[in-house]
């Protein structure tokens, strides 16, 4: 027959075991023999262990230890306290090492200890977890895949959900080579993108980060700029203006840029989020008149915005009355000229012919007045 009873409180003591047999309710046989050495048990004094497990990151629960001990060796795992409490030890040294699991993955995991267990007393061993740590490194470019320096990142916890400097964990920016890092613990972390440089945009979400390693390296954080297409286009077609000068200025009243304007629209990339910029005509092409400034904003967007500026043709000048004609002056008319009738040949014949005959004619005349004479 086996039975079992609680002989803490008779530890270092020697007690005999008294036994009455009943059947039936009657005492049928009894030994209560005080000098019965076969019935005389000696308690020896025993002692108890409490280990308790601390953490970095406050886990406790299902840390695994393993107890030896001379003629002893037990597993026990941590309650959700980190406590792990053993009773009934005999005294003596006892070697306690912490167990290799999933759990312990994330951690430095301490050398084994070695106490010494007494009777009467229970005797505690400490435990602390630090985490392992890992470095993150990240590498941020702009334009072209040109390193950036300056940017601010922050490391922040895995279940953050506000991305600020006063909320961070750490906080740094990037290097000349555009590089970043954060040491942190094994576990789940976000790093965000907090301010960047002028003309560049910040990025929208937060970059989840699993530190398990001594280093982890993440993908290149690209920066896009803002992009801004100008256009001068005609009033009655709508198509693009070449030949207008224009000239941008920046909320500040510094100027930007100056360019001519072509058959395109003019592609300005980086220029800050802002308000306040104004596009101004300094030169119209001929034959339009100068459109008025236009004042517009850079809004924080990777997707092209357009500003236009119209302008009118020029009115046309009335024209000036043209110069009355001055009337021709009338002719001066012909001295009439007697008709001669002609008889044939030339005309020239005709008035040869015609003063030999009066010559002779006259001859003829002179010859008669002289014989006249001749007679008187």
């Amino acid at each position: 027959m086996t039975y079992t009873l609680d002989a803490s409180l008779f530890a270092g003591t020697s007690i005999v075991v008294f036994e009455t047999l009943y059947q039936d309710g009657v005492e049928i046989a009894a030994h209560a023999d005080i000098n019965d050495e076969a019935q005389t048990i000696t308690i020896e004094p025993r002692g108890g262990l409490l280990i308790q497990k601390t953490s970095e990151d406050g886990v406790l629960e299902g840390f695994t230890f393993l107890v030896e001990g001379e003629g002893y060796s037990e597993t026990f795992t941590t309650d959700g306290a980190g406590k792990i409490y053993i009773e009934d030890l005999s005294p003596g040294e006892y070697t306690i090492t912490e167990q290799e699991s999933e759990l312990t993955a994330r951690y430095e995991i301490p050398a084994g200890q070695t106490v010494e267990v007494t009777a009467d007393q229970a005797t505690t061993v400490e435990f602390y977890n630090a985490l392992l740590r890992g470095k993150i490194i990240g590498h941020k470019t702009g334009a072209k895949q040109a390193p950036l320096k300056g940017v601010t990142f922050g490391l922040f916890d895995a279940k953050a959900t506000e991305f600020t400097e006063e909320t961070a964990i750490e906080v740094t920016t990037t290097n000349e080579s555009g590089e970043f890092s954060f040491e942190a613990p094994y576990g789940s972390f976000q790093v965000m993108e907090l301010a960047t440089l002028p003309g560049y945009l910040t990025m929208k979400e937060p970059i989840a980060v699993e530190v398990n390693a001594a280093e982890v390296e993440l993908e290149p954080i690209a920066n896009n700029q803002t992009i801004v297409h100008i256009s001068k286009v005609d009033a009655e077609t709508g198509e693009e203006l070449p030949g207008a000068t224009l000239e941008l200025y920046a909320p500040d009243g510094s100027l930007i840029e100056t360019w001519e304007s072509t058959d395109i629209p003019h592609v300005i990339t980086g220029l800050p989020v802002g308000e306040g910029y104004v596009l101004k005509e300094t030169a119209a092409p001929e034959g339009y008149q100068l459109a008025e400034d236009i004042t517009f904003a850079v809004e924080e967007t990777s997707e092209i915005q357009f500003v236009g500026m119209v302008d009118e043709p020029s009115p046309e000048e009335p024209k000036e009355p043209d110069e009355p004609e001055t009337p021709d002056q009338p002719d001066t008319p012909d001295e009439p000229t007697p008709n001669v009738p002609q008889t044939g040949g030339s005309r020239a014949a005709l008035w040869v012919g015609a003063l030999l005959i009066l010559a002779l004619g006259g001859l003829g005349i002179t010859l008669i007045l002289l014989k006249k004479q001749n007679k008187l």
